[in-house]
């Protein structure tokens, strides 16, 4: 059996936090403790920043078209944007639309979502309004004349610092 030796405060006489008058033990102790601190109180910050609160739970989309008109409407919620501005989706709902069309999507946590409405339609242009509410308030409305390959796109990601 060993007797370790007590861990004591550091040495007075040198006054700078050294370990002079201490056992190497302690100083190792010490460092040990002081990780742990750390390491603590980094978990704290980052649950904090991590936070939901204020996170939102539903994106709307409203789309008004003429009846005829055939459009390809994408949704995310899963999804990347490059620098160069492509968006690259993990996952996505595509529809083709003729006419109004309405959908509430869920929103889960990092809260991010993303409408496109594309006209693909040769040789046609289009009048469209897209709308989009995130948890009920207006985030996105535009009113465009679509060409073929024209389209409209919002991006939104949730920013707790915003709220």
């Amino acid at each position: 059996m060993s007797i370790k030796p007590p861990i004591t405060a550091p040495s007075a006489a040198t006054g700078n936090g050294s370990t002079a008058g201490t056992s190497p033990g302690s100083a190792a102790a010490s460092r040990k403790v002081r990780g742990r601190l750390l390491a603590a109180v980094l978990l704290a910050l980052s649950s904090a920043c991590n936070d939901p609160v204020g996170m939102p739970t539903t994106a709307t989309v409203a789309i008004e078209a003429a009846p005829t008109d055939s459009l390809v409407f994408i949704a995310s919620s899963d999804f990347q944007v490059q620098d160069n501005g492509t968006t690259v989706f993990n996952q996505a709902d595509t529809v083709s639309i003729t006419g109004n069309f309405t959908r509430e999507f869920p929103m889960q946590d990092p809260a991010r979502f993303t409408a496109i409405l594309r006209n693909d339609l040769e040789d046609a242009e289009e009048s469209v309004r897209l709308s989009v509410l995130i948890d009920g308030r207006r985030e996105y409305d535009e009113i465009a004349v679509l060409g073929t390959g024209g389209f409209l796109q919002f991006v939104y990601r949730f920013n707790p610092f915003d709220t």
